[in-house]
């Protein structure tokens, strides 16, 4: 979409103008009728020159208001950000009556999901030890991202097991072992840097697929 900015115009109002005309865009061309805006408190971070988030926030007020039965805009995020976002201006409050709160999956409904993108990248597990690991660590956290959580679990956990793989030349380079999961134990973190440092992570090889397999001179 080309961007037209009255010429002469302060660089403070040109780059206000250019949030306005870019959210405009976005409503208009979403052929189905709704738009998403994910992380929706991310509009309320202020800069201290240039209020970006508080002008895509009036102009999406003021489409949704001239647009009223032909769009939905669907605003979501984090429960306790979303709260102090909808405060933020008394239009949002008034146009955005239905609030939907979504529980957060429950830690064996988390270790099915981090089991399923282990099996579908084709990484082998023990699955109790597996649940074992994930159950500990998810509730020391603070952070209940769901599905994101498991995901970096897993990719930790993965980057432990290629560290091993390739400074031992084992052949089964996609199998998980327990002292893989025992390195990413909430608590072992001492004992996973001092691994890192004898293995010598710089010296870690991957194939085309992200597999790790030993270094030649290894």
């Amino acid at each position: 979409m080309p961007i037209t900015i009255p010429k002469h115009e302060p660089i403070k109002k040109i780059y206000v103008e250019m949030v306005r005309q870019i959210v405009e865009s976005e409503a208009k061309n979403d052929e189905d009728g709704v738009l998403f805006i994910d992380e929706a408190y991310a509009l309320n971070k202020k800069d201290a020159n240039v209020d970006f988030g508080i002008e895509a926030i009036n102009t999406i007020l003021k489409y949704m208001e001239d647009h009223r039965g032909e769009i939905m805009i669907i605003f979501a995020g984090y429960t306790k950000e979303m709260e102090k976002f909808i405060k933020i201006n008394p239009g949002l409050t008034s146009r955005v009556p239905n609030k939907f709160v979504f529980e957060d999956y429950t830690p064996d409904e988390i270790v099915k999901i981090g089991l399923l993108g282990l099996h579908n990248a084709s990484y082998k597990v023990d699955e109790a030890a597996y649940a074992d690991l994930v159950k500990n660590n998810y509730s020391l956290t603070s952070d209940h991202s769901n599905g994101r959580w498991v995901r970096n679990l897993n990719e930790e956990l993965i980057m432990v097991m290629s560290e091993r793989v390739a400074h031992t030349q084992d052949a089964d380079i996609n199998r998980i072992l327990q002292e893989d999961l025992d390195a990413v134990r909430a608590g072992n973190r001492e004992g996973r840097t001092l691994k890192n440092a004898q293995y010598g992570s710089d010296k870690i090889v991957a194939d085309e697929n992200g597999y790790a397999v030993p270094p030649a001179n290894s």
